[in-house]
């Protein structure tokens, strides 16, 4: 037989593969590491940039206080008041006590 060739339609089986797309919220702790799953799916990280601000107490300084003395010459106008007393020995001992002026002391 020898001829031209003939189109005869013809019903046959043809593989396509659809891909599926779930996302999921990454575990705590996640490697960040794309990983084959025991289904043989693969599950693929996405990142995100976070800004992260927080409040710290920090030593930025210190401040010292210290005192010292210093004497100034000053006017000072008062009353002052002064006490006498008057002492009677015991006449066996009036030859053992002195006396002195306690206004120089």
């Amino acid at each position: 037989m020898s001829g031209t060739p003939q189109e005869s339609p013809a019903t046959v089986g043809r593989a396509v593969e659809h891909a599926s797309l779930e996302h999921v919220p990454a575990p705590h702790g996640d490697s960040g590491q794309v990983e084959t799953l025991p289904d043989g799916s693969v599950s693929i990280p996405v990142f995100e940039e976070q800004l992260v601000v927080e409040k710290r107490l920090v030593v930025r300084e210190r401040v010292v206080v210290s005192k010292r003395t210093v004497v100034e010459d000053a006017v000072v106008e008062a009353e002052l008041q002064r006490e006498c007393v008057a002492v009677d020995a015991d006449p066996e001992l009036v030859g053992l006590v002195e006396e002195a002026d306690a206004r120089g002391a």
